[in-house]
């Protein structure tokens, strides 16, 4: 059932590549609303997906030490920690032609909260914290193919993402001895998101896109389809293209 998502993604963008192919042809009306609609609908229905994904990553403790010029050494532990609030916003897509899609989105924000501990010699002091996650981008590009019975595969060849800033908000008792070095914390939560947002896109396509993607069924026009769809056939026009794909979705009529 997870994977049902995928399946109207897919068959939207495979329309929002077609429509694209058939730009400038004598029928622009119809790829005109085919491109608007279907890629709307699909970046919109990907990103609600990614969105629910990426909120449930499991964030590891975060624990360390930090000498304090009057103190001397204290080590500090987060755990805990849950991602509450996870906004994703200013998307953007294109082809790659002959390859697939890039999925872009940008300036986006998350919030975190969980708990502290502090320990100098015999003394402990905790509390909670809320931390905010700023200028989060994400860019996915996705290869879009066939295989050999025709049924349509995917790849992701590349993700990368950026975090501009990350702001803590420490209470308890004695917070502001964390204050003294919250920017060490805030580089550590950083790095480990930087690495946890790319791992959770390459693993929802592996465990939930691609397996889906082989259980559709094969079919004699797959092959023509997916070619006129990704332009790896050179004798393939737009039209030709738009009545296999209505078979494919429609029944052939």
């Amino acid at each position: 059932m997870k994977a049902r998502p995928y399946c109207v993604v897919v068959v939207l963008l495979l329309l929002t590549g077609l429509s694209e192919f058939g730009e400038g042809t004598s029928n622009p009306g119809l790829t005109t609303r085919i491109t608007k609609k279907s890629l709307k609908y699909a970046i919109q229905y990907a990103v609600t997906t990614l969105k629910k994904e990426l909120s449930t990553i499991r964030l590891p403790d975060i624990s360390g030490s930090s000498e304090i010029s009057w103190v001397g050494w204290v080590s500090y532990d987060f755990y805990s920690l849950k991602i509450y609030h996870f906004n994703l916003q200013n998307w953007d897509l294109s082809l790659l032609p002959e390859l697939g899609i890039r999925v872009s989105l940008s300036s986006n924000y998350m919030s975190i909260g969980g708990n502290w501990k502090v320990n100098k010699a015999f003394i402990t002091l905790q509390g909670t914290f809320d931390m905010k996650v700023y200028g989060i981008s994400i860019s996915v590009s996705l290869n879009l193919g066939k295989d050999q019975s025709g049924h349509p595969t995917s790849l992701v060849t590349q993700c990368s993402n950026s975090i501009g800033h990350v702001s803590i908000d420490i209470s308890g008792s004695l917070s502001w001895i964390l204050n003294l070095f919250h920017e060490i914390i805030e580089n550590n939560i950083k790095m480990v998101l930087e690495q946890k947002i790319c791992e959770m896109v390459r693993k929802s396509t592996t465990s939930y896109l691609e397996p889906y993607l082989r259980t559709l069924p094969g079919c004699s026009h797959c092959n023509e389809t997916l070619d006129c769809i990704l332009g790896l056939s050179s004798s393939g026009s737009t039209q030709l293209c738009l009545s296999l794909l209505r078979e494919q979705i429609f029944g052939g009529n």
